[in-house]
């Protein structure tokens, strides 16, 4: 896993990469729901520490869903 501080910068790096096709105010709205659900598994699941292996957002109307898979078992 990686150490605190190196988790911003990797994670700035990845979206930039990712977002550069929508307009600014897509990539801002992504970036504050990214920052939500970071801190709502920080408070509520701080305790779970699996890696992220891959994951898919779907639309269904005015509806996301986040679908995640993840390492079976948890990191030291």
């Amino acid at each position: 896993m990686l150490p605190e501080s190196d988790k911003k910068e990797v994670l700035d790096a990845f979206l930039q990469q990712q977002l550069l096709v929508y307009d600014p105010e897509t990539q801002r709205e992504t970036r504050e729901i990214i920052a939500e659900l970071i801190a709502r598994k920080r408070q509520h699941f701080s305790h779970i520490k699996r890696l992220i292996m891959d994951f898919d957002v779907t639309q269904s109307g005015q509806r996301y869903d986040i679908s995640v898979a993840s390492t079976l078992l948890e990191t030291e």
